[in-house]
C-alpha cells in the first residue's frame, strides 16, 4: 500500500509540475504555430525558388512521405507563380512575417519555461526570428541541390 501511496504522491507531484510551468499549453501553442506557419513558409520557398528548374517539386514529390501532400504543395507552387511582381513583395512581406511566429513563439516559449524574465522587445525578437528564418530556407536549399 505504502508503494502505491508513494506512486501517488510522485505522479501528483509531476502533474504540478506540468501545471505550474504550463507545459501542455505550450506545446498546444508551439503545434498550432507550427502548422500555422508551415504553408507561409512554403508559399515563401515556392515564391523565392520556384523558377529555378531545381525546385520544381517534381524530384522532391517521388518521395513516398510527400504523397499525400503533392496536391497542396502543387496548388501552392501554382497559385504562388501566378502571384504579379507588385503582389510578390506584399506576399514575400506577408509570408515572412507569418513563418516568423513559430519561431518567435518558441522563445516566449522558452522564456516561460526556464523563467527567463527578459525585458520584450518585438522588434529585436522578431528580427532574431527573421535570422532562423533565412537559416531554415538555407537549409532548404542546401537539401534542394543535395536532391
Amino acid at each position: 500500500m505504502r508503494f502505491l501511496r508513494k506512486g501517488f504522491f510522485y505522479l501528483k507531484s509531476k502533474y504540478a509540475l506540468l501545471s505550474d510551468k504550463k507545459y501542455t499549453t505550450i506545446a498546444g501553442t508551439l503545434v498550432f504555430f507550427l502548422l500555422m506557419s508551415i504553408v507561409p513558409l512554403t508559399f515563401l520557398i515556392t515564391l523565392l525558388f520556384g523558377k529555378a528548374t531545381a525546385f520544381t517539386g517534381s524530384r522532391i514529390a517521388n518521395f513516398s512521405v510527400f504523397e499525400s501532400v503533392e496536391e497542396i504543395f502543387e496548388y501552392i507552387r501554382i497559385e504562388a507563380t501566378r502571384a504579379t511582381s507588385a503582389a510578390s513583395v506584399f506576399l514575400v512581406i506577408t509570408t515572412l512575417y507569418s513563418s516568423t511566429n513559430l519561431f518567435y513563439q518558441m522563445r516566449k516559449s522558452g522564456e516561460l519555461i526556464y523563467e527567463i524574465k527578459i525585458p520584450h522587445k518585438g522588434i529585436k525578437y522578431r528580427l532574431d526570428a527573421l535570422v532562423l528564418l533565412f537559416y531554415v530556407l538555407l537549409l532548404f536549399v542546401v537539401l534542394a541541390l543535395s536532391l
